[in-house]
């Protein structure tokens, strides 16, 4: 067995790392690795599995050494993420006790990994964020005490576990949070126009990362004016310094408290993305939502902040019944006061409007030229009017369909 093999069981703080599966047939198999450094076919398997999955290359059995460090939840890189990088001399010292056994053996993996794995080429590109950043400064640090002072860096940037290599989450009502691994890349500069609604939308965000009071916001307009993918665009600007974003389905509102509390105890600013919220008139889950928001003898955590889109400004169907006179409800006033209600809990609200047809058309000529689409300005207008009024009227999200219709017909 080489001594770096034997000396994980020496590990203190990234012990759960000896419970991988890899790990765990490379100590079991550890007798049979040959001295050229041939590993047995099932750790093989699972290291091809694993790169073909995530897009990685070269020394496999070393990069899937850095992604347990980068999942690995224990009280070093917890401690890190929550404290934003402030850990204790003791809790550094134990880290680098670790660090100086991994870093022994991720020097040995070269030779370990053989010839089939030491250059492999995935055939998908890689995903994996903060594997991706760890590796660029792993190879640039000399002794374990760097190390860990880089790994309790790192783990403030990107968090550890779970919630290291996604920008984005949903929640599931079973398992909870989820990583999504294909996030929407809308950036804001893709959103023509409502330039006052997008800044209105990163100033508050902006308060939001730098620990100044921010308020939750809600988007309301018509469909397809931009309010969601304003939303997602502040993800992919603002990721680098520490944004998140969790999306929250309508079925698991009543968890939403318990989003609130796992997200609290992390270490990074996270926004609990509700769209498309409406509620109907017997629908009772507003008020839970209600309560949550505002109202609760709970405070919400300082990084965690709720943004909500909708296509009306009050969330809860009424009716003119509701403002009639009713036999049946003495006090019509306070039923109609709730409903409304639930829009006042946030504290921002910007409105999203339809274009008018110049607008629409501005829209429709900034992505014509962006995909240098050769059509006269008279013939793209023609068709572009003809286009809306045969869908769902003026937007920007019909303005984009008709421009893919367009490109489409290129042969």
């Amino acid at each position: 067995m080489y001594p770096e093999l034997a000396d994980l069981d020496k590990l203190v703080i990234f012990r759960g790392l000896l419970a991988d599966p890899v790990i765990a047939k490379l100590l079991a198999h550890a007798d049979r690795v040959g001295e050229g450094g041939d590993l047995p076919p099932a750790i093989v398997a699972d290291l091809i599995v694993l790169a073909e999955q995530h897009g990685l290359a070269g020394n496999l059995l070393g990069d899937h050494l850095l992604g347990l460090l980068v999942s690995d939840e224990n009280i070093f890189s917890i401690t890190a993420e929550k404290q934003r990088g402030r850990v204790g001399e003791s809790l550094l010292a134990a880290c680098a006790h670790d660090l100086a056994i991994l870093m022994r053996l991720y020097r040995r993996t070269a030779a370990l990994a053989g010839g089939l794995l030491a250059a492999w080429q995935p055939t998908v590109a890689g995903d994996l964020l903060a594997f991706a950043a760890l590796k660029r400064t792993w190879a640039a640090v000399e002794t374990p005490q760097d190390a860990a002072a880089m790994l309790a860096r790192h783990y403030a940037a990107f968090g550890c576990g779970r919630m290291a290599n996604h920008v984005a989450f949903r929640w599931d009502g079973r398992r909870g949070l989820v990583g999504i691994t294909h996030y929407d890349k809308t950036t804001f500069d893709d959103i023509i126009g409502y330039e006052r609604q997008k800044s209105a939308l990163k100033q508050n965000t902006e308060a939001f990362l730098a620990g100044r009071p921010a308020n939750n916001a809600l988007l309301i307009g018509p469909r397809g004016t931009g309010k969601s993918s304003t939303v997602k665009a502040l993800v992919n600007a603002y990721a680098a310094r520490g944004l998140r974003l969790v999306e929250i389905a309508k079925s698991d509102f009543l968890q939403l408290q318990a989003v609130s509390d796992t997200l609290g105890n992390r270490g990074n600013r996270y926004i609990v993305f509700l769209d498309d919220l409406s509620f109907e008139d017997s629908d009772g889950d507003f008020k839970h939502l209600k309560t949550v928001i505002d109202g609760s003898l709970q405070t919400r955590p300082a990084n965690v902040l709720i943004y909500a889109t909708s296509n009306r400004r009050h969330l809860v169907k009424e009716t003119w019944q509701d403002r009639q006179s009713s036999d049946d409800e003495l006090h019509r006033f306070d039923s109609l006061n709730e409903k409304i209600a639930l829009a006042d809990r946030f504290g921002l609200t910007i409105t999203f409007p339809s274009p008018d047809q110049q607008e629409y058309l501005n829209i429709v000529h900034k992505l014509a030229q962006r995909h240098k689409l050769a059509l006269g300005e008279e013939q793209l207008n023609s068709e572009a009017l003809q286009w809306e009024f045969s869908h769902s009227g003026r937007s920007g999200r019909v303005a984009r369909q008709f421009i893919q219709y367009l490109l489409g017909k290129i042969v």
